[in-house]
């Protein structure tokens, strides 16, 4: 489900970028930008739903109670890394097509894989 959603998201941002009529100047970066911004704005009443405000300062202080400052370090190296991740993939979705793009995500996931069973050496069946 996870690569249909990748390709399903690379084709419609794909379409975005060739010159469908939906906006101005809309290259790689700036597609990245709208879509972060428009899954914000749809998510955000949800998360609000399921985990009110309250339920969420009150784990976050129980993490950086337990943590100290490697746990705010942590989530701002892991998000810092995450946007850089996903802004690279849309400037190579900008310079491939959509299939070429699902193919290549799709081996970068499994050499993810091997390369966390070869470092962390867990056994697999």
């Amino acid at each position: 489900l996870s690569n249909l959603g990748s390709a399903g998201r690379a084709v419609y941002s794909k379409k975005v970028m060739g010159g469908a009529k939906i906006g101005r100047n809309m290259d790689a970066a700036n597609t990245f930008s709208v879509m972060t911004i428009m899954g914000t704005a749809m998510l955000l009443p949800v998360c609000l739903l399921v985990e009110p405000p309250s339920a969420v300062y009150r784990g976050l202080a129980a993490a950086s109670a337990a943590e100290g400052g490697a746990f705010a370090a942590h989530m701002f190296g892991s998000g810092l890394f995450y946007y850089l991740y996903n802004e690279l993939a849309f400037l190579a979705l900008g310079r491939l097509d959509p299939v070429s793009h699902a193919v290549v995500n799709t081996m970068k996931r499994v050499v993810i894989v091997a390369a966390a069973i070869a470092v962390f050496r867990t056994p697999i069946t």
